[in-house]
Order: structure tokens, then sequence, then C-alpha cells
């Protein structure tokens, strides 16, 4: 690998020294023909397939000015709480490329941007350092649309988020941020009376409300964040709101009694100085630096000032909260990339010399940008270090290489002279391993792992069988949990068990497990990208978690592949496909994968063609809804026929007492009787009121002798009220009106015996 002179190096250092590197320009010979100088080693630059037309820093604008619209739309995105990626509404193209021009042409404390020089090719080591820190910021605070810092650390037996969060998370406490030897004049001073509110926090239902600083007398004691908590309720006296920040729907702020953050704290008095912008400036040593330089300090004291009228250290929240200077929220970013990342020399690692390094040799690989990432995350460019494991580095890394992939309309080609080191062959076959020199921007990072014993010879072109195995699960995590973070967790723990199962190492390791057994002998890989897609067209199948907090689940498509040795068959290849998929439902309907970020994943296999596993809980619950269905639908039917058959029986009475009406109506005009019956003409003929000629006729005198005894003597007795009954009569006969009698003359035009029509009308 070609190292580069030791001229240079103290030429950087030199440079670095200074605080500014925007004067070093390279030297290009087009012809090839080396030149003499501190790059005579690098070797020489050919035409490439570039379409912008300046060279150097306004090259790299021209660059960035063309992008505009894909910064906006596809690369300044924010995951919403829905798992939706949209444009942010915090971080925009033209307040970056203000706080750009900023830092490249002014800088703080005599440090600037570096923007790569004048040379035809140069612009590359700009748009490279910018693109490095573009994807910090895209993984820092981009992807949440956040600028203040969010309360995200939940710590206690009841792990809620202290509301001493503002103070420091994970056990921090940004006021005791000081400045190294020599700048503690640059500080800000701690003001305990100072109060402010954060502008912005995360938006998830529950989620904790914006931090904020205050003294004692206003915030005696502080408690905790209840995300679980109900805010709105209208039917309260007096109705309460959600009204802690705009946009709530749920959670609030219990202060009841003092709950300590990881650090102690249960107030937040003097606790002002949590991370803001676009990579999260932090205490009060980084905010008096910006005062001091940009400031109104720079202002007082005579110095060049940006920003005359603000004030960092009395209102550090302006780099958020600020409408006429909205490329604060940048320039704090990247005056913190210019003073701990661009000036980064520790280990035998130098950050300029390895930007150099990674442009000059084909812009491949992930050893630069993982370097960088360790430096922002945790401080040192090979972690695990002090501080702890690289946290995100596949995800910085793709984001590295989506904005390298947008911005290679701008590249030129740059050839290096000697040959490359020669690479060890892989035991897994070139066609598996080779990547491109720059990664697509949508393809997540592989996971690889060799398995048993076989090798290809360093000559070996033979394809290997390949084999894709695919199967749908649910992904349920916690509200506040990265669905991104959940996703890559759970993959983490299927390739494992999967690979344990197979008897497979990761590469990385650098070993290799033998030992294998019979039934998985012609596995000679397993490759998967490093996190599964969830399926935004579906909708999950079984939503219940084994936790109370609240959670969101997210359908997945889930899947790896297999190389096999050659000549392996494909239903060799299938069967031990459909015996890892069992694996796979095994380990999630067991909670084998559940985690910090995984609450609960639960297997469906083949979503499309309904092909559910289920486990034994799922089963029963099944059945008992069922069996509770079909209870309910035949109580349902039950009652619709208890109502038909009451319905009907109804309608016959009335039908039935509207005919013998009838009938009696026509005997009585028939006999000429009615005006002897109802001589006052009150309507004596009423429905039911008696029985029909055609029931006297044959022989059936009851309904007759009932009704008249109902309905005939109430009326007739109400008409004449005071008078002997109507149907009392001592004799036995049948009175009349008045005393008169019903002539036999009429009796018999009827065909009854008198004793008929006598038994007929006596009382009953």
């Amino acid at each position: 690998m070609m190292m580069l002179s030791t001229g240079l190096v103290a030429v950087l250092a030199a440079v670095a020294a200074v605080g500014s590197v925007e004067s070093f320009t390279l030297d290009l010979n087009p012809s090839g023909d080396s030149k003499g100088g501190a790059f005579d080693n690098v070797g020489s630059i050919s035409a490439g397939s570039s379409t912008i037309s300046s060279v150097g820093v306004k090259a790299v604008e021209e660059t960035f000015r063309a992008m505009k619209d894909k910064f906006n739309d596809e690369l300044f995105l924010y995951e919403t709480p829905l798992m939706e990626w949209v444009p942010s509404s915090v971080y925009r193209f033209d307040d970056f490329m203000d706080g750009l021009n900023v830092m490249h042409s002014q800088g703080i404390a005599g440090k600037k941007l570096y923007m790569g020089g004048d040379c035809g090719h140069c612009h590359m080591y700009g748009l490279i350092n910018v693109a490095a820190f573009l994807a910090q910021a895209m993984k820092e605070t981009i992807r949440y649309d956040a600028c203040d810092e969010n309360s995200w650390d939940r710590v206690g037996p009841e792990k809620m988020y202290p509301i001493a969060n503002a103070c420091g998370q994970l056990g921090q406490s940004y006021q005791d941020y000081h400045c190294p030897p020599g700048e503690e004049h640059m500080e800000c001073p701690i003001d305990p009376e100072m109060t402010i509110t954060a502008v912005t926090n995360a938006r998830w239902w529950g989620a904790p409300g914006p931090l904020k600083c205050g003294p004692k007398s206003l915030y005696p004691q502080t408690g905790y964040w209840d995300f679980n908590g109900v805010c709105d309720d209208v039917w309260a006296d007096p109705p309460k709101y959600c009204t802690d920040y705009e946009g709530q729907k749920g959670g609030k702020a219990m202060n009841d009694a003092p709950y300590a953050n990881a650090a102690g704290r249960t107030d937040v008095e003097g606790c002002c100085w949590w991370g803001r912008g676009v990579i999260q400036t932090t205490g009060i040593c980084n905010f008096g630096k910006l005062n001091y330089f940009l400031g109104k300090r720079a202002a007082d004291e005579g110095r060049e000032s940006r920003y005359p009228s603000i004030d960092f250290c009395r209102d550090p929240e302006a780099i958020c909260s600020s409408e006429e200077y909205k490329e604060l929220k940048w320039i704090a970013g990247l005056f913190y990339w210019t003073e701990s990342v661009q000036s980064y020399d520790a280990g035998g690692w130098n950050y300029l010399t390895e930007l150099h390094k990674f442009v000059d040799e084909g812009l491949s690989g992930d050893a630069f940008i993982n370097a960088v990432s360790g430096i922002v995350n945790r401080g040192c460019h090979n972690p695990p270090c002090g501080t702890g494991a690289l946290d995100g580095g596949p995800e910085r890394a793709e984001n590295f290489y989506k904005i390298v992939d947008a911005m290679e309309f701008s590249f030129v080609e740059v050839k290096a002279t000697p040959k490359p080191t020669p690479v060890k062959p892989s035991p897994v076959p070139p066609s598996v391993t080779t990547a491109p020199a720059i990664r697509p921007a949508a393809d997540p990072p592989l996971v690889r792992y060799t398995c048993g014993s076989f090798e290809f010879g360093p000559n070996d072109q033979t394809i290997p069988p390949t084999s894709g195995v695919t199967f749908d699960y649910d992904l349920h995590n916690l509200v506040d949990v990265s669905v991104g973070l959940s996703l890559k967790d759970i993959k983490r723990s299927i390739m494992s068990d999967v690979a344990g199962r197979l008897g497979c190492q990761e590469n990385s390791i650098g070993q290799r497990r033998v030992l294998q057994s019979s039934e998985f002998d012609s596995i000679i890989g397993l490759e998967s990208p490093a996190n599964d897609l969830p399926d935004n067209e579906v909708v999950c199948r079984i939503d219940e978690t084994k936790s109370d907090e609240p959670t969101v689940c997210s359908p997945v498509n889930g899947g790896f592949t297999l190389y096999a040795k050659p000549g392996t068959s494909n239903a060799i290849l299938s069967s031990i496909g459909n015996s890892l998929k069992e694996v796979v439902a095994d380990g999630m309907n067991s909670g084998r994968y559940e985690s910090t970020f995984v609450d609960k994943a639960v297997y469906i296999g083949d979503r499309q063609n309904d092909q559910v596993i289920l486990g034994e809980e799922e089963i029963m619950s099944t059945m008992e809804l069922a069996v509770y269905a079909l209870s309910a639908a035949c109580g349902l039917l039950l009652c619709v026929l208890c109502v038909i058959l009451f319905t009907r029986v109804s309608r016959d009475r009335e039908k039935r007492a509207k005919l013998e009406d009838r009938e009696f109506q026509s005997y009585m005009m028939e006999d000429g009787e009615a005006e002897r019956l109802d001589p006052m003409g009150t309507g004596f003929q009423q429905p039911g009121a008696y029985a029909s000629r055609r029931s006297m006729m044959n022989g059936n005198i009851a309904p007759f002798q009932r009704r008249i005894s109902r309905e005939a003597s109430s009326r007739m007795g109400d008409m004449y009220e005071g008078e002997e009954d109507f149907y009392s009569n001592p004799t036995g006969q049948p009175p009349m009106r008045g005393g008169a009698e019903l002539p036999s003359s009429a009796k018999s035009a009827a065909g009854y015996s008198n004793d008929q029509f006598d038994a007929a009308t006596e009382w009953s």
C-alpha cells in the first residue's frame, strides 16, 4: 500500500497547526508525468467523466448546488413514527450551504472547513470530507428531525425518562464539559437562574416533552416523564388537554416526587447545555467558543464577529430557535468537525492523510468511514475504545455511500501508479465477495459466513449453487426504539442462530469453524443484508406483545442466501432451506430473539399464500374466538325466529277477529236487527263483540256467548247508567232495552229455535 512521503506529513501537520488548509494545493500533470512535489508518489489523474466546469472550492459548490433537490428530497430525510421517510423540516439545503460558506471562508478560531485545494481533482477531497460529515449528521439528528437533543435515556426501576435528563444523559454532566488548559477563558459561565425550554423534541405517541432548565426556585424538584400517561380528558372537571408541546398526543410529566437521572440529579438548575445543532454541540466549552469567535463576546471584545447580536452563552437555544440565522444549526456541527475530526491525529491515524488515501485509491471499502464514525461517536478511530463500541456503524456507512453515489457525476478518475498489494483469496468464491468500488446506496451492508472446510482454489471461477431462503414475520418494538435498530438487532439474532445450526463462522472473525453436521455439509457459505426490509403493502397479522408499554408493529420480508458445493441439487438446497425456516420460526415463537430493541417477533412464513405458523397459545386463542362467534350467531338466529313467530301469531289473531266482525255485521244487517240492538245508533257493532252467524249455524255458540257477556253488556250498560243490568233477568229470558223481547218470527227467520237463541244470550 502506497505510503505518503514524510514531507507531505510534515506539510499537513503544519497546515493543521495553523488551522487552515484552504490555501494548500496539489500539483496536477494531466500528461501523467510526475512533477516534483509532495504528491509525486500518489500517481497521475486522467480525464474523467465529470460534468462540472470548475475546479477547487468552486467545483465543490457547483456540485452541491446541482444536487439541491436530491439533498432536500432524498438525503435530508426524517423517519416518522409510522416508519415513513419524509423530507426534514428542520434541515434544508439552503441553510446547509449558508453554513458551509461561513465555515470554509471565515471559520472559527482560525479553523476552516477543508475543501480540497485547486487542482483538477482536489475538489473530490472536499466533497468526501463533507460527505463524511453529512453521513454522521444524517444518523445523529436529521433522521429524527431534531435540532435540540431528545430525552432518550430511561432509568430507574420504572424505566421512565427523568426530567433531569437536561443535565446530561448516560450519567454525563454537560455543565462540567470544560475546555482544555489554555482555553478555559473561552468557557460560558454557568448562570443558575437561566431558564430555557428546547424548541424541538421527539413526536411519537407519548414522547417526552422538550428538555428544559431553570432555577430550583422555579423547579424545586424534578420527576419523570410518563410516556404511558393520558393527557387529554375532555370529560374531566375541568377538562384536561395535551399542552406540554405542539402535536402532543400522549404522555405527561410527573413531578410529585423526585426522580433522578443516571447521574443522580433531581433538578435542572444550570442544566441548559444539552446538545444542539446537526451534530449536537454540547457543553459550556463548545458554546463558549462559538460566542468567543462568532458571537456577542467577540464583538464586545473587539474581534470580528459574524453574529454580534447573539450571545451563545446567555441564549444557546439560538442555534435552534433563530429564524434569522437558520444556518447556525449547521455551523455548530461544522465547528465541531473542524476542531475534533478534521484535525484528528492519534494512534498513527491522521484524518487528512486517510482522506487523501481513500480518494486516491478509488473510493472503496468501509475502513475510512468506519474510522471517522468512531471518532464522532466514541472519540477514537478504532472502537471499541474507552467509551464503548461504535453505535450505528453500518447506518453511518450506508449514509456515506448514498452521498458519494449521488456526487459521482462530478468525480474524475484517479489512477495510482503503484500496483495494489495482492489480497489473499477469500474462502467464499470471488463471485460472492467482489463488491463494486462504490457500493450502491440502496444496498445495506452484507453479513457473510463461511461454513465447513471446503475452499475454492485461487484460480477457480466456478459459480457455486445458490438458494434464496425467504420468509415473512411481524416485528414489534417499543415506540421509542428505532425500527431500523430493531431490524438490525433481530437480523443479527437470526443469522447467528442459522449460522450456529449450519456450523458456520462470520468472515470478519478470521477463523472458520470446520465442525459441521452431515445434514448440512453441502453448505459452504451464508450471506444476508444486515437488516431485512419492512413490507409497507400489508399489515401485521397478530398485534399482541409481551409488554404493557406502547409498541409499533412492522410486517417484514426476511431471508438470506445459501451457497453450496458444486453439484448440490436444488432439491437438497430446498430441503435445507425449509429446515432453516423451522429454526427461525422456533427462535421467534419461543422468544429467543427478544431483546432491548425487539419486544416480540411472530413468524408468519408465506404471508401471500396465508401459510401461517402459529404458536400453541395463538391456536387456542383462535379456536376460542371461533366458538364464541358461532355461539353468538346461533343466539342471534334464535331471536330472529322468535320475533318472526310472534309476529305471525299476532297477525292471525287479528285476521280472525276482523273476519268474525264482518260476518256478524252481515248477519245483523240481513236480519234487520241492528237497529233493534242499537236503537241509539252508537255503533254497537265493534270488532270482536259477537259470535258470527256462521258460528251459530254450526252450533258453535260459545264465542257469541263469551263476547256478548264481555263486550255488549259493558257497552250498553255504560250508555244507560243507573238502570238494571242489560242481561240480569230473574226469568232467565234475554231481555231487551225497556223489557222488549226479540220476536219469535226473527228467531225463526234466522233458523234458530227459541231455546237455542236464548241459550246464546245467557249471562256467562
